[in-house]
């Protein structure tokens, strides 16, 4: 039988695939594809879609339903509060209508025109026309740029940078704005450097401990030091990859702490009372007159403007 993504067996009775995907049948014709295509909408009458690849939906996708894909997501159609799941990017050519209760988790970056009362996390960045009280956390930077561009109510943080048209509006509502890390992570670094510490000694005990095993050993046989040194090799094992880990991660960390030293949150236009900034561990509400087409950084752990112009 022609097709791809698949290899036939000698005898032809066979078939194993070659990728992981979606099995197809069409026209006599047999394929294994990375991408699953929804021609319409995803809804009870579909059911939830789980694939091991590329997912792309024509239609839109209806509140209670869960889509996830191991690569990317493309929806062309209109999300309710729905979960979108992605380990790729994740991109709305409409947007979402959270209600409270949408959420989205991407791999890599968001992008769509609007997001309203959606929970948003993205390793990447986060790119939109608007935000309406939602809650954002991207490991990059947030951009709602346009004409209207705005961030509205809500919670957003970002580790790099946030730029909008606009922060708030004339009613002042409360928008939490934050860049660069948690003040926490200072602590958090600090315990992991004496965990690395006491994990290098403990490593450093086994190692001499096998060592004099092994010396004793080339003098005389002992079944019972042999299996206290296979015994004390595993732990030794399992204490290595448990310091890389953490190693990595406090690693990962600094890399953080470094980037958030440049952390900025610019405003293209306005920024209006009752937006409340955070730069690292300094906070700022501005208050009284709005402020227009400025950089907020950190200068000596407090939060400083600068124009744009």
């Amino acid at each position: 039988m022609a097709g791809d993504g698949f290899t036939i067996s000698e005898d032809g009775t066979t078939y194993v695939s070659t990728i992981r995907g979606r099995v197809c049948l069409k026209n006599k014709k047999l394929s294994v594809s990375k991408v699953y295509e929804v021609l319409g909408d995803v809804d009870y009458l579909t059911g939830n879609i789980d694939f091991n690849g590329d997912i792309i939906i024509h239609g839109a996708v209806a509140a209670g339903m869960r889509v996830r894909a191991l690569g990317s997501l493309n929806i062309n159609g209109h999300v309710e509060a729905a979960e979108l799941i992605a380990g790729g990017d994740i991109v709305l050519k409409a947007g979402m209508q959270g209600a409270g209760t949408g959420s989205i988790y991407s791999g890599g970056n968001v992008e769509g025109r609007f997001f309203e009362q959606a929970k948003i996390s993205a390793l990447g960045s986060v790119v939109a026309n608007s935000m309406l009280n939602c809650t954002v956390d991207a490991g990059d930077s947030i951009r709602v740029n346009g004409r209207f561009g705005a961030i509205i109510g809500g919670t957003v943080h970002a580790l790099n940078m946030i730029s909008a048209t606009m922060y708030g509006n004339m009613s002042n509502v409360k928008t939490d704005v934050s860049v660069g890390v948690d003040p926490s992570i200072t602590t958090e670094l600090s315990k992991m450097h004496s965990e690395l510490r006491v994990m290098e000694k403990d490593c450093k005990k086994l190692t001499d401990a096998i060592e004099k095993i092994d010396l004793f050993l080339q003098t005389q046989v002992s079944k019972e030091l042999l299996n206290k040194k296979l015994s004390l090799s595993r732990i030794l094992k399992d204490k290595r990859a448990e310091f890389m880990k953490l190693k990595q991660k406090r690693e990962e960390w600094m890399e953080k702490v470094e980037i958030s030293a440049h952390s900025r949150i610019v405003v293209d236009k306005m920024m209006h009372e009752g937006t409340i900034l955070h730069i690292n561990s300094a906070s700022k509400t501005i208050r009284g007159e709005s402020t227009y087409n400025v950089t907020w950084r950190l200068v000596d752990n407090e939060i400083c403007m600068t124009s744009n112009l």
